[in-house]
Formats: structure tokens, C-alpha cells, sequence
């Protein structure tokens, strides 16, 4: 896959151990939405190739928890992030995603 740099669309990845959400967000709208939850018994490969082909995006942002400390789920992020990037060739950034949780239950 190419890496798209004149593209406006981004893909949003939330890793989790039984599945994966996937957002895409529009730069010129400054707007995300929803997109799908990948089953993790499945296979994740061929999900992310066929939204990759499918939204042409810039790069991928995938959430990391708590940016202030290692633990094993941070390492399995950085493990996915490294899968990402060699499966697809786009950019992978980290975001810091702590509190979002409770950032989005007072909404």
C-alpha cells in the first residue's frame, strides 16, 4: 500500500486484546466517525488492508494508554504499531488516550 500524503483522511485504531476499533476522520471536516470493531479470532491482517484500500489514508493513529508508564498492554501496542506500519506503509502515531474514557462519559 502507498503512502497517501495528499490524502485528508485519517484511520483511528483503539487495540484491544478481543477487538479492535476503527474510526476514520476527515482533516478537511476536522469530523471522525465510527467505522467497525475487528473480532481479534479473526484475522486483523486482511481488515485493516481491506479499510486501507478502501479510505486511502494519510496514516493511522492508534491509541495508547497511559503514555506515562510500560506495562504489557503498552508493549503490545508498540509491538501492533510496528505490525501496522510494516503491514500497510503508512505512518503509525501514537496517541495518548488516557482519560478518554472519562472525558467522553460527561459528553
Amino acid at each position: 500500500m502507498n503512502n497517501n500524503q495528499d490524502s485528508k483522511i485519517i484511520i483511528a485504531i483503539d487495540y484491544g486484546t478481543k477487538r479492535i476499533g476503527v474510526a476514520v476522520g476527515n482533516l478537511i471536516t476536522d469530523t471522525a466517525q465510527p467505522l467497525t470493531t475487528i473480532d481479534t479470532k479473526v484475522t486483523i491482517d486482511l481488515s485493516i488492508k481491506k479499510i486501507c484500500k478502501e479510505w486511502c489514508p494519510k496514516c493511522i493513529v492508534l491509541g495508547y494508554p497511559n503514555a506515562n508508564k510500560i506495562g504489557s498492554v503498552q508493549q503490545k501496542i508498540l509491538k501492533f504499531k510496528n505490525h501496522l506500519k510494516n503491514l500497510t506503509s503508512l505512518d503509525v502515531y501514537l496517541v495518548d488516550e488516557s482519560y478518554s474514557s472519562l472525558a467522553a462519559s460527561t459528553i
